[in-house]
């Protein structure tokens, strides 16, 4: 198995590493792309933070990339109806990724495949930061980390 990134335990990349949603809509569609950077045959299973897991819908949320090819994920993530209840610290989309051979099947990829891996097997594991910021009322809000709205700017609309 020859991974040929420059980090020796990266299988995937994305296409973005962390989301900035506005907390006012009652959901926000986004796309997730996912590419295949080895000369092998990798899985990938994707999970969210459990207290939001309801939230979030996914086409696919799992499957099989061959060497060098990518997928585009088709995600909405919906707001509860109270924006509080929306709010979670450290929510976050997970993407899992590892290496099969060409014959895995999808119907194979499980959630134990990535947290109980066979010894040896490379398991890659990505956390995309999601933050949801206000974005109603006569300022408009910069969001300078998307790990913490404690850290934010006021800049006027």
């Amino acid at each position: 198995m020859q991974i040929s990134s420059s980090t020796s335990n990266e299988l995937i990349q994305v296409d973005t590493h962390e989301f900035l949603f506005p907390l006012e809509r009652d959901k926000v569609e986004f796309f997730l792309r996912i590419i295949n950077i080895t000369s092998d045959y990798v899985a990938f299973y994707m999970t969210y933070t459990l207290a939001t897991v309801k939230q979030y819908k996914k086409t696919p949320n799992q499957g099989i990339l061959s060497p060098g090819s990518m997928v585009v994920i088709d995600m909405t993530r919906l707001n509860p109806t109270a924006p509080q209840a929306a709010v979670v610290a450290n929510e976050a989309v997970y993407v899992n990724s590892t290496v099969v051979s060409k014959h895995f099947k999808t119907s194979a990829i499980t959630y134990d495949l990535f947290n109980k891996p066979e010894t040896g097997r490379l398991v890659h594991k990505m956390t995309l930061p999601v933050t949801l910021a206000a974005t109603s009322g006569p300022q408009s809000r910069e969001v300078t980390s998307l790990s913490s709205l404690d850290q934010q700017v006021s800049s006027p609309v």
